[in-house]
């Protein structure tokens, strides 16, 4: 449901406003029941972020934004100041979210007090559903918070460390991560959201990372980096890009290990595809951006229903034009069309018709057509675990 929805919905059963925010607020237990109704969960992470665009919400969001901005600011005037004495040992940035205090009071404090809350989060500073987005961390240790639910789109983090920190279902769309990591084995990163996301490193470990939603890259992404030799996932084509990560898995926790894997695979296979040197000979560059290609047959998205059509077009293709050439093993078979059509008949196991293999030619006619009808028959065969799969995933 977007918020448009929402809203609808909450004035359709009473709850009056112009806005999400006055509708929401008309009475927050109502709505947040409503919401739970149609998706279990999602009221109460609509009310962690929506409380950030009430008045105190505001005024509180202003004020951290403004404490993170002026202590990194701090930081790197004394890193400064060190080098200029020639001292090259950086200070990190120390972002305790237990020390800052608004209107004399801590954060959670000041929240609870001024918009209604049905949920607390005890021994954590509660900044659940915070929207930091355009934020830029670098160099700094952020601790002591519940981030969970939190919108940290279009944001960089340089060598940000997280500890007593969780950021569970928090969305890391469109950033820049250079590198992250937990410091203690209480935070989480469980159903982190980074599509669209460039990551440099990050500590993928199954008691760290969770389950992050990925989006893969797509078979004809595949494709385009296999003929250009050349990457062009850091300039974001809707997929999380990962470059240098540091993926660890537990052997205990299957569930995780497919994503790890992905992220291994990922590297490698972009790795293999963009080893293509301009300034190597021009047939030993195209030798290998043949390979290259070929390979992409047999990538992990190689299961995707693009890529089995796509393959099945190639066969029938292939085999249209093997045809063609051998034509005088074929009866009533004449031009391209002819040769194309009965590859598509053979590949689908649909028959023969009006075009046969020639027996008194010899075996080469039917052993052509064996060939094709088996490698469709793999094909179906697969076609169907790949739709079925889909389906009850």
């Amino acid at each position: 449901m977007n918020r448009d929805q929402i809203l609808r919905h909450l004035n359709k059963n009473g709850l009056q406003g112009k806005t999400l925010v006055q509708a929401w607020y008309f009475d927050h237990v109502k709505a947040r029941d409503l919401i739970d109704r149609i998706i279990p969960g999602l009221g109460q992470k609509i009310e962690k972020q929506i409380r950030w665009e009430t008045e105190a919400g505001k005024k509180a969001l202003e004020i951290i934004k403004s404490r993170i901005v002026t202590l990194q600011d701090e930081t790197g005037n004394r890193n400064s100041e060190r080098v200029r004495m020639g001292n090259y040992q950086i200070e990190k940035t120390i972002i305790d979210f237990n020390k800052i205090l608004i209107d004399g009071i801590s954060i959670s404090q000041f929240m609870y007090d001024n918009i209604p809350h049905l949920y607390s989060t005890a021994g954590w500073v509660d900044l659940s559903g915070i929207p930091l987005k355009w934020i830029r961390l670098q160099n700094c240790i952020i601790k002591n918070a519940q981030l969970s639910n939190g919108i940290f789109d279009n944001s960089s983090f340089y060598n940000v460390e997280f500890f007593i920190c969780n950021l569970n279902d928090c969305s890391f769309k469109n950033c820049r991560i250079v590198h992250i990591r937990f410091g203690d084995q209480s935070g989480s990163f469980s159903n982190a959201d980074l599509s669209e996301t460039f990551v440099n490193a990050i500590d993928f470990s199954f008691k760290k990372w969770g389950g992050a939603i990925i989006k893969k890259i797509s078979y004809f992404d595949l494709l385009k980096i296999a003929i250009t030799g050349k990457n062009n996932f850091s300039k974001n084509n809707g997929y999380t890009s990962f470059l240098a990560c540091n993926v660890e898995i537990d052997n205990e926790h299957n569930s995780y290990k497919e994503k790890s894997y992905y992220v291994i695979w990922f590297q490698e296979t972009v790795a293999e595809l963009t080893s293509i040197n301009d300034k190597e000979l021009s047939f030993k560059r195209e030798v290998r951006r043949i390979i290259n290609i070929l390979n992409i047959l047999f990538t992990k998205n190689w299961s995707s229903i693009s890529a089995i059509f796509f393959s099945a077009g190639l066969m029938i293709l292939l085999f249209s034009f093997i045809y063609l050439f051998n034509k005088e093993y074929f009866l009533s078979l004449n031009n391209f069309g002819d040769s194309f059509n009965f590859s598509a008949q053979i590949f689908t196991g649909l028959g023969y018709a009006d075009i046969k293999p020639d027996l008194s030619k010899g075996w080469i006619g039917n052993t052509i057509i064996t060939i094709e009808n088996f490698i469709g028959f793999v094909w179906i065969s697969l076609m169907l675990i790949v739709i079925g799969k889909k389906i009850f995933k």
